[in-house]
């Protein structure tokens, strides 16, 4: 059993990760909002250059349109995995609502022990599912990033095998 000044540490503590959880959530929201802004302007520069291919401009052949729009598909897959990412929804913030205090002063058959104890309890609750959210955005956004590492490798090879095809046929 925690002692009072124990369970005052607790709630500090408990207080103190989820604001570092909270600061690493923004920043992997940041870094989607980033990656998700240049993945868009990508990809639909690729698929410009694909119609334009396709349009008979001399620059690009048929090899030129499917390695560009190879290339916009994978991208903008990355760029939904990191709209995907950005957690959306309740942020548990820091510290209990004034209607929990005001319960707590308001209710004879609460003390202040027992109050410390429903927070650390419901405290626990929120924080493991904003966890769990935290990790699914936080896997999202690394399929959004690898999705820049494959992006010119599809494109290169699908431009290849079509050029190829071409030549043969």
């Amino acid at each position: 059993m925690l002692t009072h000044d124990e369970k005052k540490f607790a709630i500090a503590d408990t207080n103190a990760r989820l604001v570092a959880l909270i600061d690493l959530t923004k920043f992997n929201d940041q870094q989607a909002m980033g990656l998700l802004q240049l993945y868009v302007t990508l990809g639909v520069a690729a698929l410009g250059a694909a119609f334009a291919g396709q349009a008979g401009v001399p620059i690009f052949g048929i090899s030129g349109s499917v390695a560009a729009a190879s290339f916009a598909v994978v991208i903008l897959l990355g760029a939904l995995q990191c709209h995907r990412a950005m957690i959306p929804g309740a942020v548990p913030f820091p510290g209990r609502d004034v209607e929990f205090w005001l319960t707590v002063r308001d209710n004879a058959g609460w003390s202040f022990e027992a109050a410390l104890d429903a927070y650390l309890d419901e405290a626990k609750e929120l924080r493991r599912s904003f966890r769990e959210a935290h990790q699914v955005g936080a896997q999202r956004l690394t399929l959004a990033r690898r999705a820049a590492y494959v992006a010119p490798f599809v494109g290169l090879i699908a431009g290849l095998l079509t050029a190829s095809w071409s030549v043969v046929g």
